[in-house]
């Protein structure tokens, strides 16, 4: 972290919602953790630090920026994967459409209905779409909420060594990957984190 990431990628930014963040933290947060997603938003971030002759320090300007239009082709490979199996998995994701950034599960439900022509004969309950949309890793269910903080962390199934069984009853959240494709409604003032961590100090405040 001394040597190879604050030198060049700096300790904070302003997000593009005008909050400060760990630039690590920012990163991370929009990918599901996997070293190949991290590699993809990194080289995003140093193409634009070329094309502003800032190479090969990054102003948090590329960052956030790289970030936005690296979230598109993330969202997007994550969803293709399930393609194979669900071959309208585009159209059932879209029951996600401006929802709300946090929410209650019994929200969920609700959706589930506008994806079931999209789904195969006979597959389709709303029980499956919860579940599917919290394999994707696109849903999570909030772990600690302090509003006072401005962080919201979120458990997803991705992270998890058991499935994540959503209920009516349990806050929810759309990981930050899939704001832009979803065309997530912020509602909340708040960093949605993808993994519990420690705060510092001046993150607590």
């Amino acid at each position: 972290m001394q040597r190879m990431w604050l030198p060049y990628f700096g300790e904070e930014l302003t997000n593009g919602r005008g909050l400060r963040e760990r630039t690590f933290s920012y990163v991370m947060r929009h990918t599901q953790l996997r070293p190949r997603q991290l590699i993809l938003v990194c080289n995003e971030i140093a193409s634009r630090s070329v094309r502003t002759k800032r190479f090969p320090y990054f102003h948090e300007t590329d960052i956030v920026e790289a970030v936005k239009d690296a979230e598109i082709d993330l969202a997007g490979e994550i969803i293709n994967s399930f393609h194979e199996v669900y071959a309208r998995i585009h159209e059932i994701v879209d029951a996600l459409m401006n929802m709300p950034m946090v929410f209650m599960g019994n929200e969920l439900d609700k959706r589930a209905p506008h994806s079931k022509p999209s789904w195969p004969n006979g597959t389709y309950s709303p029980a499956a779409f919860r579940q599917l949309v919290a394999e994707l890793g696109i849903v999570g269910r909030v772990s600690r909420h302090n509003a006072e903080s401005g962080f919201i962390d979120a458990d997803f199934e991705y992270s998890m060594r058991d499935r994540l069984r959503l209920t009516h009853r349990d806050q929810c959240v759309i990981h930050p990957m899939f704001y832009r494709r979803l065309n997530i409604d912020l509602n909340e003032r708040a960093r949605v984190m993808p993994f519990s961590t420690d705060r510092d100090f001046r993150e607590a405040l």
